[in-house]
């Protein structure tokens, strides 16, 4: 397709638009629903809309199990909690290290090169996303900071699994995260409150369904389809540079969709870190260019 030609910009920035509006789309969710039964809903959701596209071949079938049980618990379950507890700033902040992580994790498993300025600069960003959350009393916001963190880093991680996957297609992996992941979210919301149908029902408003289904639409499918089908063209570490961006389109949406103001500190500490985080794919690209003809 010409849209994933030589150049990512236009799709990378869609893609990011998308998360960034996602990212007030669940707390608004979450806010009607408790986590869990907001990602059975979601995954639910997405094995219906997706079934057409369930087939694997019996090679693959361990591999997608193993990406399903990633992102679906380790990243889309474990971020829903961690927006209930933290504000969109805060998330905006601590997302925008799915992108380090991303090479940092390429770097220790598929031997791309990390320099020790890559390193110096990620302690920079850690400082800058850190001290604004530090400095605040509230040990809700630093509980759901470290599910944010560990939701992110389980992002990166299911990215580099996706790789290893060979002739799937990126709503296949969807379907089965879906399918794989709704019955362990269905199990802990049954297992926090037990089966109550006037809860279940006053939790699914109006308000937190569109949520819902933007979530699922446009997040889960549309634009992880074309988040993988960059991967796959470009490497991660090409497209992971534009997460660089999504802390605005977060922080912008969160103001205009859920009346959020930035404090000070959040914003100091959010420009250090994306100046850190910029650095330290500057360096890489750098480092890149360095590198001898017989090397490559």
């Amino acid at each position: 397709m010409r849209f994933f030609g030589s150049s990512p910009v236009l799709p990378a920035l869609l893609v990011i638009s998308i998360w960034g509006i996602n990212v007030c789309m669940i707390k608004i969710a979450v806010h009607d629903m408790p986590p869990a039964l907001f990602t059975a809903l979601r995954f639910v959701l997405l094995a219906v809309v997706l079934f057409p596209f369930r087939k694997i071949s019996a090679e693959n079938r361990k591999d997608v199990f193993k990406v399903a049980l990633t992102m679906g618990i380790g990243h889309f379950l474990m971020l829903s909690i961690a927006l209930s507890l933290v504000d969109s700033a805060t998330a905006a902040m601590i997302i925008i290290f799915g992108a380090p992580i991303s090479s940092i994790l390429a770097f220790l498993i598929l031997g791309e090169r990390l320099t020790k300025i890559q390193i110096a600069a990620l302690f920079v960003a850690a400082c800058g996303a850190i001290s604004p959350i530090l400095s605040t009393n509230a040990p809700e916001l630093r509980v759901g900071s470290l599910f944010m963190l560990f939701s992110i880093t389980m992002w990166a991680w299911g990215n580099l699994q996706i790789r290893k996957i060979k002739d799937l297609k990126p709503f296949t992996i969807h379907f089965w995260i879906g399918a794989v992941s709704a019955p362990f979210c269905i199990l802990l919301y049954l297992f926090e409150g037990g089966l109550d149908l006037k809860l279940l029902t006053d939790a699914i408003t109006l308000k937190s369904g569109l949520a819902t289904l933007y979530v699922v639409l446009c997040s889960s499918v549309l634009a992880y389809y074309l988040w993988y089908r960059l991967i796959n063209t470009h490497g991660v570490s090409r497209i992971t540079t534009y997460a660089l961006l999504q802390p605005f389109v977060t922080t912008v949406a969160g103001y205009v969709l859920l009346h959020e103001t930035i404090s000070p500190s959040q914003m100091l500490g959010a420009l250090v870190t994306i100046a850190a985080v910029y650095v330290f794919f500057y360096a890489g690209t750098i480092c890149d260019k360095r590198v001898l003809p017989h090397q490559k």
